[in-house]
């Protein structure tokens, strides 16, 4: 019986794939307040640039129009 549960085991660790997941790459928003009611937005991409492999991120920061 052993000897089964230990075949079973390898031939598991030996067909097993590896985990994919999603990078997480947090983007910088730093608001900076100026004057009464007017700000300056700062928003700093990842280090890496806007693209993560083939896939691009979706993180547009967009202000309100006034």
């Amino acid at each position: 019986m052993n000897r089964y549960r230990f075949l079973l085991t390898v031939l598991a660790a030996l067909l097993a794939t590896p985990a994919f997941t999603d990078e997480l790459r947090p983007g910088y928003l730093e608001m900076r307040q100026t004057s009464p009611g007017a700000y300056d937005l700062l928003f700093k991409i990842p280090a890496r640039g806007m693209t993560c492999g083939s896939r691009s991120t979706s993180n547009y920061p967009r202000a309100p129009k006034t």
